[in-house]
This record gives C-alpha cells, structure tokens and sequence, in this order.
C-alpha cells in the first residue's frame, strides 16, 4: 500500500492485493498530519485486526468510493457469501 498526498490536500491510498488487483482508495481529510488511511492500516496491523478495512480489502472487498486501476472488476467483488466471512489474518500480507 501507498499512501499519496494530492495537490489539493486529500490524499489517495494505492492498494496492490495478492490476487493482483490494484486499487485506489481516495482519502477525505485534509485537516491532520497523518492521513486516515495510514491510521486505519497501522490500528489494524498491530492490533491484528483482520476484518477492518484493509484486512476487507485484502480479503476480495471493494467500497463503493473505490476505483480499480488494475485487474477485471468482475474477480474484484466476492459472491455476497463470501463477504460475508471475515478475511483471515493470513490474506492479508504487509511488505517485509
């Protein structure tokens, strides 16, 4: 994952999934130092939280405000049955 400042303030997080899908994540604040998306990841990772956001998105979850940049669209969304089980921690996997 990358996290990019906009010239406008905002910030995009550009997510590179196992399954070789690449997404982008547009962020909302502009009002703190540290993005929202990188507070969501570091939260998640070290509490080992596999059913947050990225942990989701890892597990094959897209969000509606998301666009995918690489991949085909269809691989991206799981049948609603698999959305509904929480990724394990296992899917998702941090750069070493």
């Amino acid at each position: 994952m990358t996290i990019t400042r906009t010239d406008r303030g905002s910030t995009v997080a550009t997510i590179h999934r196992r399954d070789g899908v690449v997404l982008e994540l547009p962020g909302y604040d502009r009002q703190f130092r540290v993005p929202h998306d990188l507070a969501h990841a570091v939260t998640e990772r070290e509490l080992g939280l596999a059913r947050g956001v990225f942990g989701s998105i890892a597990g094959g979850g897209v969000f509606d405000n998301m666009h995918v940049t690489t991949g085909h669209p269809a691989t991206t969304r799981p049948p609603a049955a698999a959305a509904c089980r929480p990724p394990t921690n296992s899917s998702w996997a941090w750069p070493s």
